[in-house]
């Protein structure tokens, strides 16, 4: 995996939660009944703007865990669009999507954007927990029992305890692969 995808990927979510953002509060200024719906995603995109920042500026996660980090941020990505179409419609269509058509806030509307509010909180904890899975990320060589020499792949830390048995003394560490 490149590294450098992992930054651009994050900066790039940012934008799309600047523009969000922005169409979050063009549609709160349009229709003043949609406020107290909307305050959570506000809030939401908010929280998830300050993750990413803090996600760009961790240099320690490995490629293993980034791969599956990019994963989650591309679903963000997809939230974050449905949610701008939702209340600001497609900017590629029109320049000014509202003018084609006066906004509403109906209960469709409402309740779409609530779910589409609590995919993002489900991401959002999700990268939240990227940092801490990476400092339990341990790269230990696998002891095969049934190859003579060490197979040298990284073990992924996982939750359970388990002592390696080909340790002279016991080492207790959080889960472990099988080669």
């Amino acid at each position: 995996m490149d590294p450098g995808s992992w930054e651009v990927t994050i900066d790039g979510l940012i934008a799309t939660i600047g523009t969000t953002s922005h169409r979050v509060t063009n549609f709160i200024r349009a229709v003043r009944s949609a406020r107290a719906d909307l305050v959570h995603v506000t809030r939401e995109l908010s929280d998830l703007r300050l993750e990413l920042e803090l996600l760009r500026d961790e240099h320690n996660v490995p490629p293993q865990i980034q791969s599956r980090g990019l994963a989650v941020l591309d679903s963000c990505g997809v939230v974050l669009h449905r949610i701008g179409s939702l209340l600001g419609g497609d900017s590629s269509t029109s320049p000014r999507p509202d003018a084609a058509r006066p906004p509403r806030w109906s209960v469709k509307e409402r309740f779409a954007t609530s779910n589409l509010c609590n995919c993002l909180q489900t991401y959002r904890e999700a990268l939240t927990l990227l940092p801490d899975v990476a400092s339990l990320y341990v790269p230990l060589l696998c002891p095969c029992p049934s190859i003579s020499f060490h197979c040298r792949r990284p073990v992924f830390v996982a939750l359970h305890l388990r002592p390696i048995p080909s340790q002279p003394e016991p080492l207790f560490f959080i889960g472990s692969s099988t080669c």
